[in-house]
């Protein structure tokens, strides 16, 4: 196998782990409960999301350019998973603004993303049989336990007092950045 695209992937899920801590830190800077930061602190915030933004997307560039490159040499079709992602983000829009009248908002479509493009992560390394076992278990059954957390907190947000629900927006940046460190240590 060409260790250079395993070490892409390795790479942008280095940046994905940076991603989510910078989104982090500009969430404690902006939405932590009477946050009124100075200018400074202010400055430091918009730098974070702008660097949440930059490692977001060279991680998922980094990694989904490798992951495509692996994927091409074993027939895996990441076609599916797009078709899967705009289905699923479909399926959950409509129910999660009818059944819980929830404002749909970007971090529906974050999560859906986010958990599509790791399935596909692991199931193109699964079948090219760069993750040994017990990896491709473990780390779909984060995806899929953290993504139903993910969506549990998306869901509760809105119907949160001020503190439980600036927890409640952590959580589903933690667990990213944990599986994005997850999938390096199972790469390594």
């Amino acid at each position: 196998m060409d260790m250079d695209s395993v070490y892409g992937v390795i790479a942008g899920h280095a940046l994905l782990a940076l991603c989510a801590a910078l989104y982090l830190t500009w969430w404690a800077i902006f939405f932590r409960p009477q946050a009124r930061p100075s200018d400074l602190i202010r400055g430091v915030g918009v730098a974070c999301i702008v660097g949440a933004a930059a490692t977001g997307l060279g991680g998922v560039g980094a990694a989904g350019w490798d992951i495509a490159r692996i994927a091409g040499t074993h027939s895996i079709s990441g076609w599916k998973f797009v078709i899967a992602a705009v289905l699923a983000y479909a399926v959950l829009a409509l129910s999660t603004r009818c059944f819980f009248e929830r404002p749909v908002t970007t971090e529906l479509l974050l999560i859906v993303a986010w958990y599509v493009f790791e399935l596909w992560c692991v199931a193109t390394l699964s079948k090219a049989d760069i993750l040994a076992e017990p990896w491709p278990t473990i780390l779909s059954g984060a995806v899929l336990v953290f993504s139903a957390i993910n969506l549990v907190c998306y869901v509760l947000y809105y119907r949160l007092p001020p503190v439980p629900a600036f927890i409640d927006g952590t959580a589903p940046l933690v667990l990213a950045g944990i599986a994005a460190v997850m999938m390096v240590a199972a790469l390594l």
